[in-house]
């Protein structure tokens, strides 16, 4: 790489921000970070930004190759009533909404942009059905906030030259998400079921989607709609069994 590109993540801070930073640094990009505090993220140089109140550091798209955008209020943190909803929504659709009015604004045209999406598109359905990127969406408040999260990261159709959407699955880390939730209490000897525990979890470990991510950003042949998940999904109750067994503990 003779010069070094620039890659500015929204939501960089979180778990998948973090892994990919790592793996950027590691392939020689600049990272920069868009968040909304001063927070450390090793690697990267953080910038604020607020969407509600308009505004984005000076210097935080400088020179900009490539866009991430990842943020996004966690889906599970919010109650699902009508002000909840509204932060969820608000959280991915206005924030990318504020960031293509800011790009055209300042005619900056970005090589490659690249949303965050969710499984959640297809809906909240347990079947042994194996979607795929051509299915249709569903009709629950996941599916319908993806899909409203979509539409607007194809706006940027317009405004860079490639871009490319991931449907993240349940990211496995020892760092956080689903894992850091379900080990104490695996650890206590109890199995943490909901339910029958039938229902298929469309999984992915953190080093695998941050690679994701690293390949569409370096390889130009990639774009369009991609699920980030595992080959392989589990049951629940599979994951829990081989979770307890990886750990040496009976449940």
């Amino acid at each position: 790489m003779s010069e070094k590109r620039v890659v500015v993540i929204t939501g960089g801070s979180g778990l998948i921000g973090r892994r990919l930073t790592d793996m950027l640094n590691d392939a020689g990009y600049i990272v920069r970070v868009l968040s909304r505090r001063r927070v450390l993220v090793p690697g990267a140089k953080v910038f604020l930004w607020d969407h509600h109140a308009g505004i984005i550091e000076e210097g935080a798209l400088d020179r900009i190759n490539t866009l991430v955008h990842l943020a996004g209020t966690n889906i599970g943190s919010e109650r699902w009533n009508r002000k909840g909803r509204e932060s969820i929504i608000d959280s991915r659709v206005a924030s990318a909404r504020f960031l293509r009015r800011e790009m055209v604004r300042r005619g900056i045209t970005p090589d490659l942009f690249i949303s965050a999406s969710a499984t959640g598109y297809y809906g909240a359905v347990t079947s042994d059905k194996i979607f795929t990127e051509d299915d249709p969406p569903g009709s629950d408040f996941a599916s319908l906030t993806t899909q409203l999260w979509e539409d607007e990261a194809n706006s940027f159709n317009t405004v860079a030259g490639r871009s490319a959407i991931i449907r993240t699955g349940i990211v496995l880390s020892s760092s956080g998400g689903m894992l850091q939730r379900i080990i104490p209490t695996v650890k206590m000897h109890f199995s943490p079921l909901f339910g029958m525990g039938n229902q298929w979890i469309p999984w992915i470990h953190i080093d695998d989607i941050a690679a994701l991510y690293l390949k569409v950003i370096s390889d130009e042949s990639v774009k369009g709609i991609l699920n980030g998940v595992s080959p392989f999904p589990v049951t629940y109750r599979t994951m829990i069994k081989e979770l307890s067994s990886a750990m040496g503990i009976k449940v």
